[in-house]
């Protein structure tokens, strides 16, 4: 839908336009089960970052009044629901110019991480994470996820690998300070409440009979060391997209005034 109605804009086409309008009301209904992202609060949380991509287009370039509002109440609540009050200036900023809403309370909070960035260019560096307590809802997930691992792999060859296989990683309810998420390509679209600065572990089927569940899943520091991974690929210096996207969204819609 958000091709197609970006097209009909570009385009001038009404045929393309027809064609959006059907997709519309083939797809509603089962949109709004659909967008819901509240498991992506524990794993692939950039998911919330390609709907509010979407939905900011839906938002911004529909002129019908009905569709319009349905396309703010479906990001709303299904999907910006679940990341507000976490600080993520990117997510804010399609929200409120996508609703057309002020929050001077949110506004203030997002203008006090940007000031926070550090200085260009955005190298890949450690930080120091806040110690947080676990989210008990991430635990159960991860063990019910484990054990759903061990079925799969029950008569699979001994070095099966399952790093294919979902893993919900522990997390912390509370969201992290920005000055404590670790640096990234696009901050917005990792989890703010990581409890530590690394990537899932990797495990064949056969390491997978010998893993303490209770450990595995409540000590993040089991995974993969993210920095030394990137290091090694090279990966150094991000591009400076994940503040000056946010930055110019805030201009352009008025949250940040000139010189500020």
């Amino acid at each position: 839908m958000q091709w197609l109605l970006c097209a009909a804009h570009v385009l001038d086409d009404p045929k393309i336009f027809r064609r959006y309008l059907a997709e519309y009301y083939l797809r509603w209904p089962q949109n709004i089960v659909y967008a819901n992202r509240y498991l992506n609060l524990y794993f692939e949380y950039f998911a919330f970052k390609l709907d509010s991509d979407v939905y900011f287009s839906l938002m911004r370039l529909e002129d019908d009044p009905v569709r319009k509002a349905y396309y703010r109440a479906v990001y709303s609540t299904q999907v910006y629901r679940w990341a507000r009050g976490t600080g993520n200036v990117y997510f804010d900023y399609i929200y409120l110019a996508g609703t057309g809403q002020r929050d001077v309370g949110i506004e203030g909070e997002d203008r006090r991480a940007l000031n926070a960035f550090a200085p260009a260019p955005n190298r890949l560096r450690r930080v120091e994470m806040k110690k947080l307590p676990l989210w008990k809802s991430s635990v159960r997930l991860c063990k019910a996820n484990i054990g759903l691992a061990r079925s799969y792999c029950a008569g699979k060859p001994g070095e099966f690998k399952i790093s294919d296989l979902q893993y919900f990683r522990p997390v912390s309810r509370e969201a992290q300070p920005f000055e404590g998420r670790p640096v990234e390509d696009f901050y917005w679209q990792r989890e703010p409440n990581r409890l530590g600065d690394f990537y899932p572990p990797e495990f064949t089927c056969a390491e997978l009979k010998s893993i303490d569940t209770d450990q595995l899943c409540t000590d993040p520091s089991l995974g993969r060391d993210r920095v030394a991974v990137e290091s090694r690929r090279g990966y150094r210096v991000y591009a400076g997209v994940d503040y000056l996207a946010p930055y110019w969204m805030g201009r352009y819609y008025g949250f940040i005034g000139a010189g500020e």
